[in-house]
């Protein structure tokens, strides 16, 4: 287990925010060489975040592309890997109050395409201040979800109220 940090190295013995190292291998020859994250599912658990959103980052970052769902092309390392995902941690997981810095950040507040992030430590709610392509990621499936459950909500009410499938 290391500490979830940003860019910045965390030396606190006793540091007790903690996510698994990522593990990662290296399959195929040539042309078709891609990267398997293995763990990538226990990241996102600990980092109470979508796996998805998560690789996609790590893809625009490396200028890659997603294979399947914990399978990216090209051959990277693992410390290349593990910093993509500190400098995501760094951009949506840990608080922007310069106070806090804690990765105290369960979800994204999202206003009129704006992601803001609420920190339960401090209590401070914050805007994203990067422009990054992740973030339309972010704000067109956190829609998406929004819409869906909306369609769930909406016909089980319906179901409930009239006994019948629509």
């Amino acid at each position: 287990m290391i500490p979830i940090r940003g860019i910045k190295e965390i030396n606190d013995a006793s540091y007790r925010y903690q996510m698994p190292k990522v593990s990662i291998r290296v399959e195929g020859r040539g042309n078709g060489i891609k990267t398997r994250l293995l763990n990538i599912y226990d990241i996102a658990i600990t980092l109470h975040r979508n796996p998805t959103e998560i690789i996609h980052f790590i893809t625009y970052e490396l200028g890659t592309r997603i294979k399947t769902d914990n399978i990216i092309n090209g051959s990277y390392t693992q410390q290349i890997i593990q910093q993509a995902i500190f400098k995501y941690i760094e951009y949506f997981v840990l608080c922007p109050a310069i106070n806090c810095k804690k990765p105290e950040v369960k979800a994204y507040l999202i206003k009129n395409n704006k992601i803001n992030l609420y920190c339960e430590g401090c209590g401070e709610t914050n805007q994203v201040l990067i422009d990054h392509k992740i973030c339309t990621f972010i704000i067109k499936s956190t829609n998406q979800e929004k819409r869906n459950c909306k369609n769930i909500t909406s016909n089980t009410f319906i179901n409930d109220t009239y006994g019948k499938d629509v």
